[in-house]
């Protein structure tokens, strides 16, 4: 997968003696990454088919490149079977601009049902009701002891008077 692979100096490999995740930062920063999730040995990604020029290496993991390291060039016991990897971590813009989409992409979403839905309830109104309100007067008892009958707003006045007559 791609931040992921065999470490090379110059086309030549990196001996795992000494390698640990220190040294795996600095490599993964090194190529535009936040840095490493893991670091590998025994050629987990394949063997090399050339000779180490480094091993040992030592960075503190606040390094620029590989460079500004400590290492030795003793390569003795290195064999292809030996040589140092990185998992790095993906890069966080990426990341964010993935999820900002998701985002965008579930706020539209919704945005757009809701649209429909209110489309509907409108053409629904302007079916059943062919687009006009209408109004109409409800006779109700105004008194349930003798039978008025009369508009909603004759039936609240009359009962908010016959309160104040019974007071």
């Amino acid at each position: 997968s791609p931040g992921s692979g065999n470490v090379y100096i110059g086309g030549h490999p990196v001996c795992q003696n000494g390698w640990d995740f220190p040294d795996a930062n600095v490599v993964c920063r090194n190529l535009g990454y936040i840095g490493a999730t893991d670091f590998t040995i025994g050629s987990f990604f394949g063997l090399s088919d050339t000779y180490f020029k480094v091993s040992n290496v030592e960075c503190r993991g606040d390094e620029n490149n590989m460079s500004e390291c400590p290492k030795s060039y003793d390569v003795g016991g290195c064999t292809s079977g030996t040589v140092a990897g990185v998992y790095c971590t993906p890069l966080v813009s990426h990341h964010v601009l993935v999820k900002q989409r998701e985002g965008a992409v579930i706020g539209l979403s919704i945005s757009v049902a809701f649209l429909v839905f209110l489309l509907f309830t409108l053409v629904f109104y302007i079916q059943r009701g062919r687009g006009e309100l209408k109004m109409k007067s409800l006779k109700l008892p105004t008194n349930m002891m003798n039978n008025r009958t009369g508009t909603v707003e004759n039936l609240v006045g009359a009962d908010f008077n016959q309160i104040y007559a019974n007071a």
